[in-house]
């Protein structure tokens, strides 16, 4: 269950959809104690997602992982983080 916990957690936190997020959720195994390495290894749909996500990394951030859902709302651009009041 954490896993699961973990990947509804991270995507709502980066502004993913919940459709999105859920299908992924759904492809990890449901087993006591099971980690998101071990699911990948178990999961064969689950890890192309995962490899498929690697390719679309941006050039500028090495490293960086960044959905195909993920979309930008106005709240989450630089420009509203310095014009909000503190």
């Amino acid at each position: 269950m954490a896993a699961k916990a973990v990947v509804r957690d991270v995507g709502r936190v980066l502004g993913m959809s919940y459709g999105y997020v859920d299908r992924i959720a759904k492809l990890i195994p449901f087993e006591l104690g099971i980690t998101l390495d071990d699911a990948l290894e178990k999961e064969p749909e689950l890890k192309q997602l995962y490899q498929d996500d690697e390719e679309v990394q941006e050039p500028h951030r090495p490293g960086a992982r960044r959905s195909r859902a993920r979309r930008a709302t106005p709240a989450c651009t630089p420009a509203a983080w310095s014009s909000r009041p503190r």
